[in-house]
């Protein structure tokens, strides 16, 4: 396996959706990718809306479709669609946050 640069897990990358590619990361021999994983955790439980939250663990950790979510919301799949890409505009800028200070601790 190539050794992705450690800023490139939130910041780099266009082929996959990068809180996708970092939940799902194997971590068993990489420090920074357990605390990068942790430090996600901590965005997610911490700096998000409860519908932000509630959105991003349905589509992320459960595999729920966009459309499965509005149904089980009763909301829309555009009002779906327009809060995880808020959700993810805010763990980005944040996460861009920390590992700007966790590369600085390295």
């Amino acid at each position: 396996m190539t050794r992705v640069p450690f800023e490139d897990w939130i910041v780099g990358g266009k082929t996959e959706p990068k809180i996708k590619r970092l939940l799902f990361a194997d971590d068993s021999n990489s420090g920074e990718i357990r605390r990068l994983k942790r430090a996600l955790s901590d965005v997610i439980a911490n700096e998000l809306t409860t519908t932000q939250k509630n959105c991003i663990e349905l589509y992320y950790y459960d595999g729920y479709a966009l459309d499965e979510i509005a149904e089980k919301n009763g909301t829309s799949r555009q009002a779906v669609c327009a809060c995880k890409k808020r959700a993810e505009r805010r763990i980005s800028r944040i996460m861009k946050y920390a590992v700007k200070y966790a590369v600085q601790e390295v």
